[in-house]
């Protein structure tokens, strides 16, 4: 044996012969449970949710502090890429009180047998699928309105525009 690692490796069987003991099941071959995966990505999206938060605390000092930094910043948030972050936050956002809905429900005591486990995970997909969508709708629907008007990037509806001083 050649490292200690191998060592940890070896075992004897019932008959007293030295075997090599099995690795745990890999992650290709263990299937994630609903429940698991929801909870990961609950933890996730509350970090995504904490760094849209600086976004949005970027964006309302660049709006106090200066027209130039203001203009900066809403043409970046109006590119793909910022775009695409509010996006991703408005998901979380939406994920993340879905779930915390759920969290709430199961601290009552209900929902731990197998069959509600997972259907109110099922329930937490399902109920955040609308309000990102009427989101995406709205914003669509907000920008033909304003068509006419300066093309500042705007999400749920919202066109912040600095009054001129």
């Amino acid at each position: 044996m050649k490292d200690v690692r191998d060592a940890l490796m070896v075992a004897r069987n019932t008959e007293g012969k030295l075997v090599r003991r099995p690795l745990s099941p890999h992650v290709q071959v263990y299937r994630w449970p609903l429940s698991m995966a929801l909870s990961i990505t609950h933890r996730v999206t509350g970090v995504g949710l904490g760094i849209g938060t600086l976004l949005l605390t970027c964006w309302l000092i660049t709006a106090a502090t200066s027209d130039a930094g203001f203009e900066h910043f809403q043409y970046f948030l109006g590119s793909a890429f910022g775009l695409f972050l509010l996006f991703c936050w408005s998901l979380s956002l939406v994920f993340h009180f879905m779930s915390g809905l759920r969290h709430l429900w199961m601290d009552t005591g209900r929902g731990f047998d197998e069959k509600a486990y997972h259907n109110s995970g099922i329930a937490v997909l399902a109920g955040m699928t609308p309000p990102d969508v009427e989101c995406v709708l709205y914003d669509d629907r907000m920008e033909s309105i304003h068509h006419n008007s300066k093309s500042i990037p705007h999400l749920f509806g919202f066109r912040f525009e600095r009054s001129p001083s």
